[in-house]
């Protein structure tokens, strides 16, 4: 296999595009690309960053050896994980007990603060009080919904108009919107 077609395999196996990979590794896209193409070979400085990266020899990438058994690399590609997985993984995998023990106590923090959230949202989730712009209390029972945008009344005060007087229940964007489309209207027309 060549050396283009083993730089391809490695980034498809850690489900990386070339624009991601070049940023995590700080080559130039164009760079890169020349390598996936087959255009330029990769100098020995790159060859080493890449391979760093993978976690491979600069003599696999040459095609040169066999690609290692990584169970890592496995795992991640049989769990379709990406780097962020495949970088969790191997950092618990170099812990020693006691950092992995304190790593899983945090875990378990984290875990059990999600489950409490979710408890809450719950009980929350029957009925709350929500003090409404006027100051009338209501009961609004609470969905996965977005809530509405609260309305507020506006008297439109323009005077000599026919609508003179007349009360418009508008939510601040309807409001906004009606001033922005209707440049004739005066801002101070509502009150």
């Amino acid at each position: 296999m060549e050396t283009k077609d083993i730089l391809k395999l490695l980034r498809k196996s850690c489900n990386l595009s070339m624009q991601e990979f070049c940023n995590q590794c700080g080559i130039s896209f164009n760079t890169y690309q020349n390598y996936e193409t087959g255009k330029r070979k990769p100098t020995a400085d790159m060859l080493m960053i890449i391979a760093d990266f993978y976690g491979v020899t600069t003599d696999y990438i040459l095609g040169r050896e066999a690609m290692p058994e990584d169970p890592i690399m496995m795992l991640c590609q049989a769990y379709g994980l990406g780097m962020t997985e495949r970088a969790i993984i191997t950092a618990y995998c170099a812990m020693n007990q006691g950092q992995r023990e304190e790593f899983m106590k945090h875990l378990n923090t984290l875990s059990g603060n999600v489950q409490k959230a979710k408890e809450m949202s719950k009980k929350k989730s029957q009925t709350i009080k929500e003090i409404t712009p006027n100051l009338n209390r209501q009961n609004i029972p609470i969905t996965n919904e977005e809530p509405p945008p609260p309305r507020y009344s506006y008297q439109y005060a323009a005077r000599g108009s026919e609508w003179q007087g007349q009360t418009m229940n508008l939510t601040d964007d309807e409001l906004e919107d009606l001033l922005r489309n209707s440049p004739e209207i005066p801002e101070d027309t509502f009150r």
